[in-house]
């Protein structure tokens, strides 16, 4: 074993044990590295190029998750109501009056997740509650917005003037355009009839910087707001990329990307070869992984090519290796 792969397997068990909560052991990495043929064979360069790209991988397990939906809410939720409450109150400082002022807005607030009932965005809604300390009542379904019994669609609660959307993460923006589609013009009309301001917001844990600018020029939501926003040097074999900038003596961005470049197109085609919509991401977090990352380390293989991921991805559909669902 070279002094690089020592080094490389040494930090991937440090991140194993105290991040990954165990999810990566030698045997699941030994597995992985097989599924590269030769390229993965020890003393090899393409194993030393795929340990890197693994010792690089960004991994959110739950206190990570938990601690990322409390900073939603705290900096794109609660902080700027009360800056607003202040600056109606004269910049008052007064602790009642903030906290009633809070509590008349929270009040006129709704959180929903992105997709239906089995996807993230609504599975992050009872974490979301409870690092919070929210209520129940302040969480609803979409098909509880409108009232359908009537002619005409209407709002369920017209007393509710902010519908907050929490996802886990933004990589094309195609889904949240999809639903701003679909469902934010519906309720904006209705709201128009019944005399409501009503404003929209999407509020994500981490987003890519193209994927937001989409979701902010093409969409009915009046806020975008995400806690990590990953520009270009998140993504992977970038000119900016983060991850080659200073690489360890012997690793190529080149080769690198030619390695992930080689068997992506195996697991899923050309187009996609580096992720959906070319994503190039790293990352991934303890309840999925996004499909803009690169498949070398999600894709579960198919009966044509085996494959054992690392971080695998879980489709929204029965089959896990269609890409068309884009994040």
């Amino acid at each position: 074993m070279s002094d690089l792969e020592a080094e490389f397997l040494g930090v991937i068990h440090a991140l194993n044990t105290c991040v990954w909560r165990n999810r990566v052991d030698a045997h699941t990495i030994e597995e992985w590295l097989r599924e590269f043929g030769v390229d993965g064979q020890p003393g090899s360069n393409g194993r030393i190029h795929a340990l890197y790209l693994l010792s690089r991988f960004m991994y959110f397990g739950d206190a990570e998750v938990r601690a990322l939906l409390r900073a939603l809410y705290r900096d794109h939720f609660r902080y700027p109501l009360v800056a607003r409450i202040r600056r109606q109150e004269g910049d008052t400082r007064d602790e009642t009056r903030i906290r009633a002022g809070f509590e008349r807005m929270l009040a006129r607030t709704r959180f929903l997740g992105i997709g239906n009932p089995s996807d993230s965005g609504t599975h992050l809604l009872y974490h979301y509650r409870q690092e919070n300390d929210l209520t129940t009542r302040q969480f609803i379904s979409t098909h509880e917005i409108l009232d359908l019994t009537q002619n005409t669609p209407a709002l369920a609660d017209p007393e509710i003037e902010r519908y907050v959307f929490i996802d886990d993460f933004c990589g094309s923006g195609k889904q949240a355009v999809r639903y701003s589609k679909q469902l934010l013009q519906p309720i904006a009309d209705a709201a128009d009839r019944a005399g409501v301001k009503a404003t929209f917001a999407y509020h994500v844990l981490l987003g890519s910087e193209k994927g937001l600018n989409r979701v902010r020029g093409k969409t009915r939501f009046n806020e975008v707001e995400c806690v990590l926003e990953l520009d270009e040097s998140f993504r992977a074999f970038s000119d900016q990329s983060r991850y080659f900038c200073r690489p360890p003596q012997g690793i190529r961005r080149e080769a690198a990307h030619l390695l992930a470049r080689h068997y992506g197109q195996q697991l899923v085609g050309n187009s996609e070869a580096l992720g959906f919509a070319k994503g190039q991401l790293m990352l991934g977090f303890v309840h999925n992984t996004p499909n803009n990352t690169l498949p070398i380390f999600w894709h579960p293989g198919d009966e044509g090519r085996t494959w054992h991921p690392v971080f695998r991805r879980y489709g929204k559909d029965r089959s896990p290796l269609k890409l068309t669902d884009g994040e």
